[in-house]
């Protein structure tokens, strides 16, 4: 007698963890790189949820800009400092609480982290500085901070944030420029939005940023060009 074979899927994105955990896939999602994937529900949940935003996502949930929130705040007015929840602890980071006895508790030396005011003073005195480690380009506009640097560089995947929050524009408003050193392109347009074709095309070091974008700005509903081309749209400039 015949038997049917029925081969369960499993969640992609919990088989790409560190350590991988095997879950059955009930749902099925394309990514912005237009591949299939299969996803649990609570992945499917996240993907929807983060996917159209994932370069802002990013930015946030960075190590260092999440330790720098958690010793940012004040103290609760009622003067009692509230239990930090364990799942807010960041493995490697200097405020992860350590297991030990009361014992080596009582002896621990005191915190030597720099204060809040110290952290946040030097995240800022950092932004716009040149950084050779890091693909940027040179925002040619104004900055109205008093320690704002007189050339301007933006890490490329942060241009849409840096234009909105620095000069209340959308990323392709601003004619960024490519160092003269530069080791990478911006060759793969979006001419798929109004203010992209304007620009002569919203440039992107590959078809994957390119797809980021495009999720993420039809998301937001940037104005489409008058007369969308599909083929441009995915050709790198010649």
């Amino acid at each position: 007698m015949a038997q049917r074979i029925v081969t369960e899927k499993s969640c992609d994105w919990h088989e790409q963890l560190d350590t991988p955990v095997k879950l059955p896939a009930g749902h099925v999602r394309i990514t912005p790189t237009g591949k299939e994937v299969d996803l649990c529900e609570g992945c499917c949940l996240l993907f929807d949820l983060g996917m159209p935003r994932v370069e802002v996502l990013v930015e946030f949930f960075k190590r260092e800009v999440i330790e720098r929130l958690l010793r940012s705040g004040r103290e609760p007015e009622d003067g009692k400092r509230r239990r930090v929840p364990a799942q807010l602890a960041i493995p490697g980071s200097p405020s992860e609480p350590k297991q030990s006895t009361k014992k080596a508790v009582a002896k621990a030396e005191p915190e030597t982290e720099p204060p809040p005011a110290q952290v946040r003073k030097k995240a800022q005195g950092n932004r716009g500085r040149w950084d050779p480690k890091v693909d940027q380009v040179l925002c040619p506009l104004d900055h109205k901070g008093a320690n704002s640097p007189k050339e301007y560089w933006v890490e490329v995947r942060n241009r849409g944030s840096h234009a909105k929050s620095s000069h209340d524009l959308l990323g392709p408003q601003i004619p960024y420029k490519l160092p003269p050193e530069a080791t990478f392109t911006l060759s793969v347009k979006c001419f798929e939005h109004k203010l992209c074709a304007e620009a002569g095309g919203f440039g992107f070091k590959n078809a994957a940023g390119l797809a980021m974008h495009i999720q993420k700005a039809d998301s937001e509903g940037w104005e489409p060009a008058p007369s969308r081309d599909a083929a441009e749209t995915s050709a790198p400039a010649a």
